[in-house]
């Protein structure tokens, strides 16, 4: 029982850190493109080598 709390907690880690970054990198990406120059930061996220 031990073992698979420690996995469930482990996955549920691994997804909320996943899940924050994603938000961090969506909101850095809009602070991006409200920069006058920012548009080309903003398609080199869409082209998803982030």
């Amino acid at each position: 029982m031990r073992r698979l709390r420690g996995l469930a907690e482990m996955f549920l880690r691994a997804h909320l850190v996943t899940r924050m970054e994603g938000e961090q990198r969506a909101t850095m990406v809009a602070m991006a493109r409200s920069l006058p120059d920012g548009g080309a930061a903003a398609r080199f996220e869409q082209c998803g080598t982030g």
